[in-house]
């Protein structure tokens, strides 16, 4: 739907249609905080290239998938999850069903005392009030329109709340499932952890169906001084599936946020990440690795805002293009006047394995203070003939060659996850997906 400026709304309508049948419905802060999202996407629109964060990802698919916002989820059977290793690690399972978090399929474990796993749309009909400090506080609408399209939908989700102090060793693993061809999921994800907190968040999304749809997921995480979070996220959804990922993350004094995303699923896999560094000494590492084939778009866009002195930050993001496929990296370290003694830097690297794969990538600083150390690199090409030539002289076939050489690729950066049990069975999807697309068939290419 257009608006009188040619803006395209889609999935607008059915937001204010539903709004009052939503969790919290009546509820003044949760009704405006609806509006609020309504409002800055009805001015937004649908993202468009022209937009700065959207000029290489085209949503034309979107405005034209006629996509309805997904029901209630029956009876459903969980698959044998891909994470294995971080499965058994994990001390707690939270299983969301269509964007609808389901306390039934849930294993929560024994998590001690001051650690809440609770569904969003419980505590907005519950107890909403106790969401408003944070909800909605860590997004910037005008700056992510998509999570305005979520907020404008604000219906279930998880609640993760760690109080003052804990230090959870066994990971949190959510699971994320959809189920059904044409539906369009909006699940909103809130995640507080308070001073000197500490816990692992896996996330797992999958898909139970080969048919499109659209997942538009959004997090806001917020970290008390000294907290730390280390968030991995495994994205492996259908090739026919738009699968949009947004998260908000408010970083304070001494707080630290590692995040390492995999990426191989949807016919468009978008991981979206701003950070705000708010106070001195806060650290933020947000590394990734892509894999795409066929016709898939996978974007990797980040946003670091150093808002205070002495903040570090770094972001690897390394990838795998094949046949059409196309890789986006856009990373920005934005550094405010006061924020002296910053040490920021980002790099971006592709393989091509084919002539028609594409990367397009866009490093960028903007830097007011006059005491940092920032870098920002980017390089693309393809696999090094002479490594290649070194490993069929000594009677390794072709195809299992470039299989090594693009494992070993993308493992130095695999490398870098603090939790084996993860790194491992990252690692053993990469292989596999090497075997899968990486065959004698290509041995050609």
């Amino acid at each position: 739907m257009p608006d009188g400026s040619g803006q395209l709304q889609p999935f607008l309508e059915q937001a204010l249609a539903g709004a009052s049948s939503f969790a919290g419905a009546g509820t003044g802060w949760v009704d405006a905080l609806r509006k609020a999202g309504a409002d800055a996407y009805a001015a937004q629109g649908l993202p468009r290239r022209r937009d700065e964060y959207w000029r290489y990802t085209n949503l034309n698919a979107l405005a034209e998938g006629g996509f309805t916002l997904a029901g209630d989820t029956g009876d459903i059977i969980i698959p044998d999850l891909p994470l294995a290793g971080a499965e058994t690690l994990a001390g707690a399972r939270i299983v969301v069903v269509d964007g609808r978090m389901r306390p039934d399929l849930s294993d929560l474990g024994d998590l001690p005392d001051g650690v809440d796993v609770e569904s969003l749309g419980a505590v907005l009909t519950g107890a909403p009030d106790r969401l408003e400090p944070w909800l909605g506080s860590a997004v910037r609408l005008a700056d992510m329109p998509m999570a305005a399209l979520n907020t404008a939908f604000l219906r279930d989700g998880v609640v993760i709340t760690i109080e003052d102090g804990i230090l959870l060793n066994a990971p949190i693993h959510l699971v994320s499932l959809t189920t059904s061809g044409g539906g369009m999921v909006q699940p909103r994800h809130l995640v507080v952890l308070g001073a000197g907190a500490s816990v692992k968040l896996i996330e797992t999304y999958i898909g139970l169906s080969d048919e499109g749809g659209f997942n538009n997921i959004v997090s806001e995480v917020f970290l008390g001084e000294g907290a730390r979070l280390d968030h991995f996220v495994f994205q492996n959804e259908s090739m026919a599936r738009i699968h949009l990922s947004g998260a908000a993350v408010e970083i304070a004094q001494g707080a630290s946020y590692d995040s390492f995303v995999l990426q191989s699923g949807g016919l468009i896999g978008r991981n979206e990440i701003r950070a705000y560094l708010s106070g001195p000494g806060a650290d933020c590492k947000l590394d990734g690795v892509y894999m795409g084939t066929d016709r898939q778009v996978l974007d990797n866009t980040t946003y670091v805002e150093h808002a205070a002195p002495e903040c570090v930050s770094r972001q690897v993001y390394k990838g795998v293009l094949d046949d059409q496929s196309r890789g986006v990296f856009q990373g920005k370290v934005h550094v405010v006047r006061d924020a002296q003694k910053t040490d920021g830097h980002q790099l971006s690297r592709a393989l091509l394995l084919s002539s028609g794969a594409e990367i397009d990538a866009r490093p960028e600083l903007e830097i007011y203070a006059d005491d940092v150390k920032c870098s920002h690199g980017a390089t693309a090409g393809e696999l090094d003939e002479d490594w290649l030539f070194y490993l069929l002289s000594r009677g390794i076939p072709r195809p299992q060659a470039r299989q090594m050489l693009i494992g070993a690729f993308l493992s130095e950066a695999i490398a870098e996850i603090p939790v084996a049990e993860v790194a491992e069975d990252f690692t053993t999807h990469v292989h596999n997906w090497l075997e899968r697309h990486i065959d004698a068939a290509r041995e050609g290419n």
